[in-house]
C-alpha cells in the first residue's frame, strides 16, 4: 500500500464502509490497523466461514467482469485465512453492523 495512504485517513479519522464481499476488506483493516480505523459500517457482511467448494459454471457470452477473478475470489470465500475469524475481538472501532431484508443472505 502507498505510504502516504495511512498519513492521508490518519488525518481524516477514516470510516470504513464495508458492503457483502467487499466488507471484507475493511474489517481485514480494523482487525490489522486497528488504530486507524475510527468508525467501522458493515452491511451485509459475512463472517469469514469455511465452507463446501463450488466452482460456478462461467455464463456464456462477453462477460463484462473479469471470469478469472471470480474464481481467485472464490477461492478465497470458500477457505479464507482462519486467523480472520480470530483477530476479530482486535478491533477496536465502534462498528455499525446492518443485516437481513427480503433479498440478503444475513438473516
Amino acid at each position: 500500500m502507498w505510504p502516504g495512504c495511512w498519513t492521508l485517513w490518519d488525518w481524516a479519522g477514516w470510516t470504513s464502509p464495508g458492503i457483502p464481499w467487499a466488507g471484507r476488506w475493511p474489517l481485514l483493516l480494523a482487525e490489522q490497523y486497528p488504530q486507524r480505523i475510527g468508525r467501522l459500517v458493515l452491511e451485509d457482511v459475512m463472517a469469514p466461514r469455511p465452507r463446501q467448494a463450488a466452482v460456478p459454471g462461467k455464463p456464456p457470452g462477453d462477460l463484462p467482469y473479469d471470469w478469472d477473478m471470480v474464481l481467485a475470489v472464490r477461492r478465497q470465500i470458500d477457505a479464507p485465512d482462519p486467523a480472520w475469524l480470530h483477530r476479530l475481538g482486535s478491533i477496536t472501532a465502534p462498528t455499525l453492523v446492518i443485516g437481513g431484508g427480503p433479498d440478503s443472505h444475513i438473516p
